[in-house]
């Protein structure tokens, strides 16, 4: 379902949020919401999760805020 380069370039994106001290903008929602189904998938349908579960759960508590 995701290319190498997409897989990538989320992965980068899943880096700068984790990093992320501040709260996220009304910009970076939406890509907060790709990063996470993107690692949804990756845990639940190809059984490949390339985050820990404290990791996921980090990005999705600050999806909540």
């Amino acid at each position: 379902m995701y290319s190498k380069e997409t897989t990538q370039q989320l992965q980068k994106i899943t880096g700068t949020f984790l990093k992320k001290t501040e709260s996220i903008s009304k910009g970076d929602i939406d890509a907060l919401r790709e990063v996470l189904r993107f690692h949804e998938y990756r845990y639940y349908i190809i059984n490949d999760p390339l985050i820990s579960d404290s990791e996921y759960d980090q990005l999705f508590k600050r999806l909540e805020k």
